[in-house]
């Protein structure tokens, strides 16, 4: 996994899940065949309940020790991936999203929520931005290795760095953009978490969700004010078009365009 690229985050994923597997069974895992492969992954959805995400995590774990390292055969028939339920995720309204903004008078927490939003990062992302990274003359931020290891640029508004600016002027950090109790720590995933938890409570967005309904709303809104899909799929780090279609059914722009039956006048 490592001569692979995979993230150290994805390795621990792996590592734990064949853990779990040897630890089912009591054995290690050269022993065991395809027909108990089989019984444990049935064993995790309708025994344990886990969900589609979860056991396709397991899964790919698995494929890796037998495939790549054991040089087993693997199956695809006997053993199929699920496939995943596809939900469609909540999408705030922009006055919502100023709302939020408004209510967090912290100037640090104000900032990073502004971020995640104006740039459509994902958690990981922002934690891995550093002061340098910021190239606020072009209004773009470098976002280093995101999902799949890939460099690529997002743009900022201009409110975005106005408050990069008081933020700044604040905080004075040195190298990560947002620094923990430790300067030489980035912001833990656990404080962005109580933040925005804390955020949607002050005003009332009970939805469930992360930080990443913020991407989200960002792609949306982005799309809604007419960014061509392209150029949407570019800024969102996605690696083809139909990750990035999703936003075309979370859009209601086109459905705006549309008279509805029953708002038309009565004869």
């Amino acid at each position: 996994m490592t001569l692979k690229g995979y993230s150290e985050r994805t390795k621990q994923s792996y590592v734990s899940k064949v853990r779990d597997f040897a630890l089912h069974y009591n054995a290690c895992p050269s022993k065991l065949e395809e027909s108990q492969i089989i019984s444990y992954l049935t064993y995790l959805r309708e025994d344990r309940g886990l969900s589609k995400s979860s056991i396709n995590a397991a899964y790919s774990g698995l494929k890796i020790l037998y495939v790549n390292v054991l040089d087993r055969s693997w199956n695809t028939v006997h053993l199929p991936r699920m496939k995943k339920d596809r939900h469609l995720p909540v999408i705030f309204t922009v006055a919502e999203i100023q709302k939020l903004l408004a209510s967090t008078e912290n100037i640090k927490h104000r900032t990073l929520l502004m971020l995640v939003y104006s740039a459509g990062l994902r958690k990981a992302e922002l934690q891995n931005i550093r002061v340098k990274d910021l190239q606020l003359g072009r209004k773009l931020v470098l976002i280093r290795k995101g999902k799949g290891g890939k460099d690529r640029y997002s743009i900022l508004s201009d409110s975005m760095l106005e408050q990069l600016k008081l933020y700044r002027e604040v905080y004075r950090p040195t190298a990560w953009l947002f620094e923990g109790h430790n300067p030489k720590n980035c912001y833990g995933a656990a404080s962005i978490w109580k933040v925005y938890k804390a955020a949607k409570k002050r005003v009332g967005l009970n939805e469930v969700g992360g930080i990443h309904q913020l991407r989200h709303c960002f792609a949306t809104h982005l799309l809604e004010a007419g960014m061509d899909l392209v150029t949407l799929k570019k800024l969102l780090g996605h690696n083809s078009l139909k990750a990035t279609s999703i936003y075309l059914h979370l859009s209601s722009k086109n459905l705006q365009d549309f008279e509805h039956p029953l708002d038309k006048p009565t004869e």
